[in-house]
């Protein structure tokens, strides 16, 4: 009989949706709701303020069955499973997941040649970091070959495949030890037979 506000279109043009129930712990939000369980929470997705939203903090949050998946912070920063870091002059994006958290790469192409990438934290081996890549088009790159690790050393192994120097005159640049040499610059090395020919000066 009689409503109070649903939808609040403010003097400066802004749409707010407000609780009006009152309390520091509610939230103002926006539901959308599984239509075969419109009562239950558990089949929502939800987009979801942050409590301090209006205030010193200003982070937006994104969660689903009731739990924050991605966060959005006032410096732009993104945390995916995690709240970002924030640090003055960085934007930031974090990745944690509940088991190695990755990054994985998809593409569009029906190509059978085509391949997903991901990067990954190794759970098994600690400090890794894995590139690796699907066994087929479409493949999940999470069980496929691993292509690439950078070990917690700083150690880089290159697991199949070579290292190409695309560029002529580039290669592998060892001037962090000071030498004598005229350079330091591995950048040709070829590998093949070759016949000697043997010629004298002068003398008999």
């Amino acid at each position: 009989a009689s409503p109070s506000d649903r939808l609040h279109i403010g003097p400066a043009g802004n749409i707010r949706m407000e609780n009006t129930l009152g309390g520091t712990g509610t939230y103002s939000q926006i539901r959308v709701y599984n239509t075969t369980a419109p009562t239950n929470p558990a089949a929502a997705i939800r987009f979801i303020r942050d409590i301090s939203f209006y205030g010193n903090d200003g982070s937006i949050c994104f969660d689903t069955r009731n739990v924050e998946r991605l966060r959005i912070d006032n410096e732009g920063n993104v945390g995916i499973g995690v709240t970002p870091t924030n640090i003055a002059g960085q934007t930031r994006v974090e990745i944690k997941g509940s088991g190695s958290g990755n990054l994985t790469l998809r593409t569009a192409s029906g190509n059978a040649a085509a391949r997903d990438w991901q990067v990954a934290c190794n759970l098994d081996t600690f400090g890794e970091l894995n590139f690796r890549q699907g066994a087929s088009a479409g493949a999940d790159p999470n069980s496929g070959t691993t292509r690439m690790v950078l070990t917690a050393a700083g150690d880089v192994s290159v697991s199949t495949g070579n290292v190409v120097m695309a560029t002529s005159g580039k290669g592998i640049d060892f001037s962090a030890t000071s030498g004598t040499g005229t350079s330091e610059l591995l950048n040709d090395y070829e590998e093949g037979t070759w016949t000697p020919a043997l010629s004298f000066g002068g003398g008999t």
